[in-house]
């Protein structure tokens, strides 16, 4: 075999970490096209099909239109915790959130499918970083919400992520200051994390709401059921990892 043959596998190797004869052999099936072959690999490897639910560790992220109308939450799970943890992910998803959003994507295949760059799809790009951080990224989990008024949060540590959606019919500050509140409050109780809106709409338009709660909007309870009359809701995600 001529040497500079020799060195594309050897070149292949070191990219992907792969054995020899697996480089040796995809190289052969791709004319030893150094670009053709990665992208052969790392579509071969993705249909392994990798159960979602081995993948331990991940990261999550939300975002909304600029009318906070529409909000859309992605969840990346991943193998090895310092992937999770890698700041080129956290940036990936940010990127790829940004563009579910302006693309207004409906569901997983319609993210994988969009345009990272003018080049390669998300897809691709995921693929890619399979090989480069030698771990496997998947989607796993998508949430979109459309609402009058939404909140979204992002914890610190890309591991809480929320989107809480409300109908209003009067739209104000001071409201938007309840809606806050209200929001933090769901995110932080487990009691209230149980997906019951009905139960969540009647705890909040009661007098036994908790009174840290309304110092904390800067009202009495009379304003509170005054102001809370005009604000249901509508629905929410939170995903903690």
């Amino acid at each position: 075999m001529k040497k500079k043959k020799i060195n594309k596998i050897l070149k292949l190797r070191k990219i992907t970490n792969y054995s020899i004869i697996l480089c040796k052999e995809a190289l052969i099936k791709n004319n030893f096209d150094i670009n053709k072959t990665l992208k052969y690999l790392i579509h071969k490897e993705d249909i392994k099909n990798i159960n979602i639910n081995k993948l331990n560790n991940g990261l999550v992220y939300s975002k909304l239109n600029k009318n906070k109308t529409l909000g859309h939450i992605i969840e990346l799970k991943v193998k090895y915790e310092d992937v999770a943890n890698n700041i080129i992910i956290f940036k990936i998803l940010k990127k790829i959130i940004n563009i579910s959003i302006i693309n207004k994507c409906n569901n997983i295949n319609d993210i994988y499918k969009s345009k990272f760059n003018k080049n390669k799809n998300i897809k691709d790009i995921l693929l890619e970083n399979n090989i480069k951080f030698k771990d496997t990224i998947k989607i796993s989990n998508f949430k979109k919400l459309n609402s009058d008024y939404i909140f979204n949060y992002n914890h610190y540590n890309n591991k809480i992520s929320s989107l809480i959606g409300f109908k209003i019919k009067k739209n104000n500050n001071i409201i938007k200051r309840i809606i806050k509140y209200i929001s933090l409050d769901i995110i932080g109780n487990n009691k209230l994390n149980n997906k019951n809106i009905k139960f969540l709409n009647k705890y909040y338009n009661n007098n036994n709401i908790d009174p840290i709660l309304l110092k904390r909007i800067g009202l009495n309870i009379n304003k509170y059921l005054y102001y809370f009359k005009y604000i249901i809701i509508y629905n929410y995600y939170i995903i903690n990892i």
